[in-house]
């Protein structure tokens, strides 16, 4: 339990059960990002003009997911069990070129 395979964490049901069971209590909070990587299914595009700084990040999900959670895979999935309630989360992501450079 616990060893990573490739860098997906195998999911520990106790330890997802106790992070649910605190996100269904009604001041709870998720003060930690989850961490996703893109490769190939998502980009920056400039909101306003090609030499702005400012970007959205958009993400193609017609070919399924377009990433992979490299930190917060318990998180997510206690997450995905709440029922009747909506969580806002934070989510850092990083847009890789290769699987080599995902896995580094």
């Amino acid at each position: 339990a616990g060893a990573l395979q490739g860098f997906q964490r195998p999911q520990i049901a106790g330890h997802i059960r106790e992070i649910r069971d605190y996100l269904e209590k009604p001041n709870s909070i998720l003060p930690n990002a989850i961490v996703v990587a893109f490769m190939g299914q998502a980009w920056l595009e400039p909101v306003t003009n090609p030499e702005s700084r400012l970007c959205q990040l958009v993400i193609d999900t017609s070919k399924g997911p377009p990433g992979w959670i490299v930190d917060g895979q318990q998180r997510f999935t206690a997450l995905s069990e709440l029922r009747g309630r909506d969580f806002e989360v934070l989510v850092s992501g990083f847009l890789c070129e290769t699987e080599e450079e995902l896995q580094k």
